[in-house]
Parts: C-alpha cells; structure tokens; sequence
C-alpha cells in the first residue's frame, strides 16, 4: 500500500480509541477522511472539530464514490453496509491493526503489548521520546494532555510507537524494532480459549522480531520468564530481582512514588519521581525506561520527563469533585487490575473512605474469572456493582446465566468487611451512589464500559 497516493480515506468504528488516533493521523496528511460510528461521543465531537465529516450509523451511501482506502474496527461484521460498499468499489479494505501493520514496515517501530499498562506504558515511552526531541508517532489506546491530539502524537521522524494489543492476536499485524512485553496473563479466553493459547501468541510476536531486534520484559513476570523464548538480544526489568533495570528503595507517600534505578548492578538514577500511583506504575516506568535507554535517550532527561508524567485518560484519573469527595475514573476491567488500583488509591489516599463503583465488562470475562473477581475488592469500603457491559458481537448465550447481582451478592457473602451493593444500570447505580457518598471520600468508577459517563456527569451537577 503506498500511502502517499491515497487522497480520501473511510473509518468505520471511528469512535473507537485506536481507530480515531488513525483518523486523525490521516487528516494530518492532508487527505479527505469521512467515518461512521453507532455511538457519538466525545471522541467523534473531537474529529468534527477537525474537518472530519463523521455519520451516526453505519449505511451503504456513509462511502463516497471516489473513496480508495477503507479501516475498519475488528468488531465490524464483513455484512457491514459500509464494508459492502468498499467492495463494490474495489477500495483497499483493512482492519485497524492491518493498517498499523503496513504503517510499521517502513517505521522503527516500539511495539508496546502485554495484558495490563499498554497504554500507560506507551504513553510514558512516548512523551520522554517527545521531550528528547525525538518527534516520534505515538499512539496510544488512552488520551494524553501533553500529546498533541490525545490519543495521537504526530511526528515526523522514523520513529513509531505503538501500542498492540492482544485480542485476536492483532498484535501479530505489527513489525517491530523493539518490542516491550509488560505481562502476560490469562484474558480474552473467549478467544484464546486457554492460557496456552495465549501464551503462543505473544510468543508468535517475539518471533516476528528481526535478528537485530530487541526484546524488553518483566522479569517479576512468571509467564514471561516461562514462556517467551527469544533469540534477539533481551532487556529486562525488575522491582524484586536483578534483572538490567531495577527499582530500589520505594518510598510512597499521598502525591507520588519515588525511588532509585540502577542499571547492570549500578546506580542509574536517584529518586525518580512518578506522580501515579501503584507499583504497577513503577514497573511500567521501568519499562519505558528501559526502551528509551535503549534509545539512546539521556538519563536525566528520562528522570525529567517521568516526574512531568501526569497520567491518562481513563487511568485512575481524578476527574473533579462531587459532594466533597473526590471522583476518580479507571478503564481497569481484570481482576489483577481491580487489586493493583485498590492498593494504588489506598497509598494516595490512606486514611480516606474508599467507595468502588464497578462495571463488569463482557459476560464471557466475568464467568471466566467469577472466582478471581469475588477476591478482588479487598481493601474498600464500599463496592457498587452495576450491571455487565455487553460487548457487542461477542456475548455467547451460553454465558448470559452470570449478571451483576450473583456477583455481588457472592462477593457481599465471602467479604462480610464490604457493604455491597447491586446498582443495576446505569441511571440506578447513580442514584444509589448518591445515597452513599459522603465528604472527604474517594470514589472510583472502574470498567472498560460505559461506567464513564456517571464520574463524567456527576462533576457537571
């Protein structure tokens, strides 16, 4: 595909965090781009605001005449109006992350994949590249305040980082330099089916590295450490053994985390500074760190640009205040995640009531792992479980007999400590949080879903 030709491009799914960033990036080329999506958000509001003509619906005439190249979103049906359309046009159809395929293979590209702090990691890899001066392409599956669209940073070098993401083994599309590994664990099994079969696909991508290529990884991470056998040259990362890149001496206190790296067994840098909370954080940072190290990025500019990071969208982010309490919003929707931002919030803020308001994210994740979920809220004080996101496409009927209340009446059972409630939808469980919230609370909405909007509102009231 030569990119440089193609003068009027359609997304379909433009709403979506990894196809928008695409969208945006073609009309920072210069080329015509229209996109259609089923639910307009704040995401299509902001490609309007950039001349992108964005259509409610998916309908055969969305697909102008003389449109060449067609992105679609992997959750797009091939009976798709829109698809069909590009068909009869013998337009260039790819998914997302075939595009970012092609888009790869004339980039270096630092592929960022692993099943939790992607987003977190890419964004903080691209900003030190950012602040170094090293103009790189970022795309990040979260928005960033100091990237220049959010969720896109467009640069001009042969930089590309990239977040890759695991479902359906997408990430196998991508051709990279450097790859970053964060962890591995079991998730989207209604895909895999088992961890083995996740396992061999993020072996699969190790495998597409090149013979000079290089691989970065949490050696705190049994499945990595077990299951991934590279033959490139390795980099790894550690907060409990020696490994090239360590974290020593975490002092946590409410605001922020500081420690010291050492490199090979010296000191690298003292009293680094992130102002996120959770040692998922940290290992996160040791990740990017390791990459731009690689780099060629200086150490005190790496130091620099950390103790800047402010965070992402949608990552235990503070969104305001409601009532008195503070209102955080997190995309979190795994039961390692659920734990890893229980203790982070409970570090920031140790002698605050904790109220957790969760979404279920996808019927077939919440059977999966019923039994890992009912153990993961230890340390609130108060639960609110809505009800489960669908994902569209992929419920199975076969799955649908767990909802929402079985699991929170499970969770009210084994964790009598946890006042729990069933909120049901959305509209009920913010009318339920107003019967609970008090003053000085700390407040998290947490799912991969639609749980955003209740934060969101109850900051406007």
């Amino acid at each position: 595909m030569e990119l440089d030709k193609i003068s009027r491009v359609h997304l379909i799914g433009i709403g979506g965090i990894g196809v928008s960033a695409v969208a945006k990036m073609m009309k920072l080329m210069g080329k015509e781009v229209t996109g259609s999506d089923v639910y307009p958000g704040e995401i299509t509001k902001e490609l309007e605001k950039m001349g992108v003509k964005v259509f409610h619906g998916h309908y055969f005439d969305n697909v102008s005449d003389d449109v060449e190249l067609v992105i679609y979103s992997s959750a797009v049906p091939e009976d798709n109006p829109e698809r069909q359309k590009a068909k009869e046009l013998n337009a260039i159809e790819l998914t997302y992350f075939e595009f970012l395929g092609e888009y790869s293979r004339d980039k270096f590209t630092v592929a960022i994949a692993g099943t939790h702090g992607k987003s977190t990691t890419t964004a903080m890899l691209g900003k030190i590249m950012v602040d170094a001066g090293m103009d790189p392409t970022v795309i990040v599956g979260s928005k960033l305040d100091s990237f220049s669209h959010g969720n896109l940073q467009m640069g001009k070098s042969k930089y590309f980082v990239v977040e890759a993401c695991e479902f359906q083994a997408n990430f196998l599309h991508l051709n990279s330099n450097i790859l970053v590994i964060t962890n591995i664990e079991a998730e989207h099994l209604d895909y895999f089916k088992n961890m083995e079969g996740v396992a061999e696909a993020f072996q699969g991508l190790v495998g597409k590295l090149p013979k000079d290529g290089i691989l970065i990884y949490n050696s705190d991470d049994p499945v990595s450490v077990e299951q991934l056998h590279p033959f490139v040259t390795t980099i790894n990362y550690s907060l409990n053994q020696e490994a090239t890149f360590e974290a020593r001496d975490i002092r946590v206190t409410p605001g922020k985390q500081v420690f010291n790296i050492i490199k090979d067994g010296e000191e690298y840098v003292s009293d680094a500074v992130l102002r996120t909370p959770g040692r998922f954080n940290i290992y996160n940072a040791l990740a990017a760190i390791s990459a731009a190290d690689e780099l060629g990025v200086e150490k005190n500019k790496i130091k620099e640009s950390l103790n800047n990071f402010g965070g992402l969208w949608r990552r235990l982010e503070v969104v305001g205040e409601y009532k008195g309490a503070t209102i955080i919003s997190d995309y979190g929707h795994h039961p390692t995640e659920i734990i890893g931002s229980i203790q982070a919030v409970r570090d920031f803020y140790p002698d605050q009531r904790i109220v957790w308001v969760f979404q279920p994210h996808h019927h077939s994740r919440t059977k999966q792992l019923f039994n890992d979920f009912i153990k993961s809220f230890g340390g609130v004080d108060v639960l609110l479980v809505s009800d489960i996101y669908d994902v569209a496409g992929r419920e199975l009927k076969k799955d649908m007999d767990i909802n929402a209340k079985i699991l929170s009446d499970k969770i009210a059972e084994t964790s009598p400590n946890i006042e729990v409630v069933y909120a049901g939808d959305l509209k009920e469980t913010k009318f339920k949080l107003d019967e609970v919230v008090r003053e000085n609370d700390v407040v998290v909405f947490q799912g991969a879903g639609t749980i955003d909007e209740v934060p969101r509102s109850l900051i406007k009231i």
